[in-house]
């Protein structure tokens, strides 16, 4: 069979392939750039796993100033300084377990509360800061420090204040208030607004504070349970 094709012709096929490839790649040139966003988390090189806390029952994390990690645990304080771990317990003078809250005060003190109170660290000993008497439990959701340096903790028998003066504000019910005023010596007691309060006229917990910009402070409590009120 003879080709029929002549040169003109096969010159005008090479054209139109040519043309048909820069097109391709012009359109192609002509789109932006989108980057491929990766989810950082979803990487696992980013995570560091700690197996010496297997079993402990980590309730809180904080870090201090120097860059150590506070965990409060079901056996007490773990202290992290970027190399090992150490254990904070009854021989150290923290005589808490499990430990609810964790607080680094501007000071540098660390604060722990527990069932039996809330214990305070100077770097070097624990201290026994707020006595709960052994035949009451409190159960503390929150520990914070106000512009003024006290502090204030949220428990479930209400806001308890510590001034840098040494005085002592407990913030609650009148009904928590006869049931515990036996119990705590030398506390300024402040009743809530009844309108903050159940029908019955008593709280369920205080949950949290807020200190504004202004210098407000908000109080945040459950009256009863599935109900919340600020003040």
């Amino acid at each position: 069979m003879m080709n029929c094709q002549t040169p003109l012709k096969r010159y005008s096929l090479w054209m139109i392939v040519a043309l048909c490839v820069f097109c391709t790649l012009s359109a192609m040139a002509s789109r932006p750039y989108q980057p491929k966003i990766v989810n950082p988390l979803s990487e696992s090189w980013r995570w560091k796993h700690f197996p010496e806390l297997e079993g402990k029952g980590i309730r809180c994390i904080v870090e201090s100033d120097d860059q150590k990690v506070w965990v409060g645990s079901n056996e007490g304080v773990l202290e992290y300084n970027g190399y090992e771990w150490k254990t904070h317990q009854t021989e150290d003078g923290l005589h808490a377990a499990p430990v609810e809250q964790l607080l680094v005060a501007e000071d540098g003190s660390i604060y722990a509360t527990a069932s039996n109170g809330i214990f305070r660290y100077n770097g070097r000993n624990w201290e026994h800061f707020f006595k709960v008497p052994d035949d009451r439990n409190f159960i503390f959701h929150n520990i914070e420090q106000l512009k003024d340096n006290s502090i204030l903790a949220c428990a479930d028998w209400g806001f308890i204040q510590f001034l840098t003066n040494g005085e002592i504000r407990f913030f609650t019910s009148s009904i928590k208030k006869d049931q515990l005023e036996d119990d705590f010596a030398q506390i300024k007691w402040i009743t809530l607004p009844q309108n903050s309060l159940s029908e019955l006229g008593d709280l369920h917990n205080a949950s949290d504070v807020l200190e504004t910009v202004g210098g407000e402070v908000w109080f945040a409590l459950t009256p009863q349970i599935e109900v919340g009120k600020l003040i």
